[in-house]
């Protein structure tokens, strides 16, 4: 075998080993990959290869999972939004229908509830539907509502996309109804009139009401079926709808809740306390809120004070008023001022 040297700088060095560019002083300072290496396998680097340690992998997995967990945080966030924003555009549709149906019977209010005359004991009828008593269980029949004829007589529209069937714990009847409920102080409506035993014996008319002793008409003045929209003297400020729940039991607390139609003032002039009915049930304690001008607002829940009821010679009790706030049920303000069309805050009705 012979062997060949060259001289680089003064040493014999296998010329076989590397390639040396001019003018360098070190073969491994000069050394170009593109030369290749005769000693490496074609295609492949001298350069040795190193993979991720554990603890590297651990940290991407933490990272990954602190972004997903933001993502999903976000997601969930948006999600609600969207079920509020829902909720608002289905109570602006049904403000613009009461418009309408108020337009279409003189200007007169819709009433929240009347009765059939006909068949005055066993057929009620609301705003969302009417409710045939005489069959067992009761059967809800909404396309009979007074607002049916001016929407697209889909019962869905009532249910807002935060409270519906699984959200009470029980219905008023067979069937969940409405997520919404209606300022009755716009449109009083009809009522049941008792005998002395509370038995249903007839249907008071509008013009009277009952008196508390016997439950007979006394003949004292009440508010008719349905006020006159000219009645309304502030229309961006006087409620129409808005969400809506109340208790289950004659307390309206402790015992879970259920949907309410008819939104309760902070005093209607009654000896006994007033239940909160406006619902803040959404993200951030918000309820939407509807007026008698078509608009709707997003409304933030205030714990009413217990002065709200002691001042009116009420006091439901700490225990109550406790779980009112756990509920998020409140009122739109701490008077009258939104409900009563007058924007009289002190007036009952």
């Amino acid at each position: 075998m012979r062997i060949e040297f060259v001289e680089v700088h003064g040493r014999a060095t296998p010329p076989a080993l590397f390639s040396v560019a001019p003018g360098c002083w070190s073969p491994l300072r000069c050394w170009n990959p593109a030369s290749g290496n005769p000693g490496a396998k074609a295609g492949t680097s001298s350069r040795p290869t190193r993979g991720f340690t554990l603890i590297e992998m651990l940290v991407v997995i933490v990272i990954i999972g602190i972004l997903a967990s933001l993502l999903l945080a976000g997601l969930s966030a948006a999600r609600s939004a969207a079920r509020t924003t829902q909720g608002a555009s289905t109570l602006r549709q049904l403000t613009l229908a009461w418009l309408r149906a108020q337009q279409a019977s003189n200007d007169m209010m819709m009433p929240w509830m009347t009765h059939d005359v006909e068949n005055e004991l066993n057929y009620p009828r609301y705003w969302f539907g009417a409710v045939d008593e005489s069959q067992t269980p009761y059967v809800i029949v909404f396309k009979d509502g007074f607002l049916a004829p001016f929407l697209e007589e889909d019962e869905r529209i009532f249910r807002d996309p935060d409270f519906g069937p699984d959200n009470v714990t029980e219905t008023r009847f067979n069937t969940f109804t409405a997520s919404y409920a209606y300022n009755t102080t716009l449109g009083p409506g009809t009522s049941y009139q008792y005998d002395a035993s509370w038995n249903r014996i007839g249907v008071l008319k509008p013009g009277y009401t009952t008196n508390g002793d016997t439950g007979y008409a006394d003949g004292t003045i009440i508010p008719p079926e349905g006020r006159n929209y000219a009645c309304v003297k502030h229309t961006a400020r006087t409620i129409v709808f808005a969400d809506s729940a109340i208790g289950l039991d004659s307390t309206y607390a402790n015992t879970g809740l259920r949907e309410n139609w008819s939104l309760n003032a902070p005093s209607l002039g009654a000896s006994y306390y007033v239940a909160p009915t406006v619902h803040y049930r959404h993200a951030g304690q918000i309820a939407n809120v509807s007026f008698a001008d078509g608009h709707v607002e997003q409304a933030r829940y205030s714990r009413p004070p217990v002065s709200l009821w002691t001042s009116y010679g009420t006091d439901p009790g700490e225990e109550f008023i406790e779980w009112f706030d756990e509920q998020k049920l409140g009122f739109f303000g701490f008077d009258n001022t939104a409900y009563n069309p007058s924007g009289d805050p002190n007036a009952s009705k």
